[in-house]
């Protein structure tokens, strides 16, 4: 069986994440890969977008939006996961800054 090493990563204002799971860190991949191929943006030190965070267990993520003074982008990435296959919608924090929504794998 394989060595199951921990992964420190970055995430939304450069916060520390803390320790995950290869697999996890690999299903979160997957995920950054899918939004990027649907023509969403990812955050980084030049431009706005989204960020892909651990949720609450390995089925979860969380999904932020750096993209100030509107509501559509948090919007959009909502519906591309409702349409999406292999995730279903959470919860919704739209009003909240950094705007963001919590998703889980079906």
């Amino acid at each position: 069986m394989a060595e199951r090493r921990a992964v420190w990563s970055l995430g939304l204002y450069r916060r520390w994440l803390g320790s995950s799971y290869m697999e996890d860190d690999k299903l979160r991949r997957q995920l950054v890969r899918s939004l990027r191929r649907a023509g969403f943006r990812e955050f980084s030190d030049r431009h706005d977008g989204f960020v892909v965070e651990p949720g609450s267990d390995s089925d979860t993520f969380v999904i932020a939006t750096t993209e100030p003074e509107s509501k559509e982008p948090a919007r959009r990435l909502a519906s591309w996961v409702r349409a999406s296959a292999g995730y279903i919608v959470e919860a919704e924090a739209f009003d909240d800054d950094p705007q963001y929504i919590v998703v889980r794998r079906r």
